[in-house]
């Protein structure tokens, strides 16, 4: 508004103003403005310099929000090849990031600060580890140490997820992926050798998307997701994203070289990719 003008002569008409005077803004952008400018003078009329907040006549934009970035059933089969073929040790962590849901983060861990660490003690902080995997008991325990949210959740285990723990993680232990920094450069590598686009979450929201389809639950997937807000956001997020028939391909890709009847789900919905 120009060093000279005193807060207590904007007006609303002016705060508007100066909203319709920033070119480009997206609705979003536009809506974090007005919530930055808003707290400033609320923040104002608190301390008296204001006897009203000028922005408080003022609405937040619509926003159209757009549906998660995910990946069709055979995309998802063709990373799961190539990470069988060029990094079968990273198989299962594919494999539990795309049918268990897991954060990336909660998979491989992450890098503690030098400066807060002891001598001797291991640099990377949390990381999903084949302890926590109860392959023949049925679920995926997420320790609240390593979650996001800091929450203990459990993740049934899925038929064919079953299947690639059985065949890429039988008899391991310790972390499923060593370091970060290993797992992004084989991910890269994969990502390449598949020819596929894989971004950060992909894997979680082809997860979300195909669960939402086959189940119809917002409060089962909220449960496996770790969630912690409202699951109705998730069924906004990704009802309707995927039909049944596509769910049923993408929950039969098993390893290569295995076929649907060895691991049928339980309502016989389960197809080979």
């Amino acid at each position: 508004f120009g060093e000279q003008s005193p807060v207590a002569g904007i007006l609303p008409d002016d705060v508007e103003a100066f909203l319709d005077s920033r070119e480009g803004l997206s609705p979003r952008s536009r809506n974090a403005w007005l919530v930055s400018l808003r707290h400033f003078f609320r923040a104002a009329v608190k301390m008296r310099v204001l006897e009203t907040d000028p922005t408080a006549h003022l609405d937040k934009a619509k926003v159209v929000a757009k549906p998660p970035a995910f990946l069709s059933a055979g995309d998802c089969l063709k990373l799961l090849r190539a990470v069988e073929t060029i990094a079968p040790d990273y198989a299962a962590a594919a494999a539990i990031l795309f049918f268990a849901g897991v954060r990336p983060v909660e998979l491989s861990g992450q890098y503690g600060l030098a400066g807060q660490r002891r001598a001797g003690e291991d640099a990377v902080i949390g990381g999903l580890c084949w302890e926590d995997v109860d392959t023949f008991g049925g679920h995926i325990r997420i320790r609240a140490e390593i979650s996001k949210v800091s929450q203990q959740r459990l993740i049934p285990i899925a038929p064919n997820l079953r299947a690639w723990l059985v065949r890429y993680g039988s008899g391991k232990s310790g972390r499923i992926v060593s370091t970060p920094t290993a797992w992004k450069r084989a991910r890269a590598a994969i990502e390449k050798a598949a020819g596929v686009k894989w971004g950060q979450d992909y894997a979680r929201h082809s997860f979300a998307t195909y669960h939402f389809a086959e189940h119809g639950s917002r409060d089962l997937l909220q449960s496996a997701m770790g969630h912690t807000a409202n699951s109705s956001e998730l069924e906004t997020a990704y009802k309707g994203l995927a039909t049944p028939a596509e769910a049923a391909r993408f929950w039969g890709i098993l390893p290569q070289g295995m076929k649907a009847k060895s691991t049928a789900r339980a309502k016989g919905k389960a197809q080979t990719a």
